[in-house]
């Protein structure tokens, strides 16, 4: 605990210190449900609720289906499709993923990495001409029990816009925590700083986040019966 209090220190101090120029706070709701298809297969539905300008406006909300595919106990793979709905249907925008995450628990510690390709479309009527992103992303999570824990955790978050000549376009500072309820029911309140780079007016954002996610039941295979 002692280790993870002083990294969640240091997260703060930089916060503190990038937060000098305060521009927006944010506020991100969403809510997510997923079912277990196969023993390795895992199908999650989001929707996604965004305030910004103070949380006084509207900014966006998102529909998204991500499928996962678990290669081994550390290592899994996935997709996302999602369709974002913005203030004007002419920013209406899509977004395809593929991503492949890695965790490991070295008690009571959970350490975790991704690494994400994204694509995203800011009109709703054609795939074609959009942004090509790579994202890259760690975090440490500190938890005693491996279930119905109150979990503090932290992460830090790269995006490189590809084809630019100055890639790094932001990045993502986190801390928050996460219980769940049951084995079937998770919350998490968290806080995000977020930092655009390497344009000409960069945007610093202030984002509380707080989501909801819920796992329903896998259907139980029934037993044939047995011939008289």
């Amino acid at each position: 605990m002692r280790y993870f209090c002083i990294l969640l220190l240091f997260v703060l101090f930089e916060l503190g210190l990038l937060g000098q120029n305060f521009t927006d706070v944010e506020l991100w709701s969403n809510v997510a449900v997923s079912k277990k298809i196969t023993d390795d297969v895992d199908v999650e539905v989001i929707g996604d609720w965004r305030f910004n300008n103070y949380v006084s406006s509207f900014k966006q909300v998102y529909l998204a289906i991500e499928p996962t595919y678990r290669l081994n106990k550390f290592l899994k793979i996935g997709g996302q499709y999602r369709y974002v709905f913005r203030a004007s249907d002419a920013t209406n925008g899509q977004r395809l993923t593929g991503f492949m995450g890695i965790k490991e628990r070295i008690k009571p510690i959970n350490l975790s990495g991704r690494l994400q390709y994204q694509y995203d479309r800011s009109n709703y009527e054609s795939l074609e001409n959009g942004r090509h992103t790579l994202r890259i992303k760690a975090g440490i999570e500190y938890q005693r029990k491996k279930k119905h824990d109150l979990v503090p955790f932290v992460s830090a978050e790269l995006f490189y816009v590809l084809g630019n000549t100055n890639p790094l376009s932001k990045y993502r500072l986190q801390t928050g925590l996460a219980y769940d309820i049951n084995k079937r029911n998770k919350v998490q309140l968290r806080y995000v700083f977020q930092q655009e780079v390497n344009s000409a007016a960069p945007l610093q954002s202030h984002i509380i986040g707080l989501s909801y996610s819920k796992k329903l039941r896998k259907k139980k295979k029934k037993k044939k019966k047995e011939e008289k």
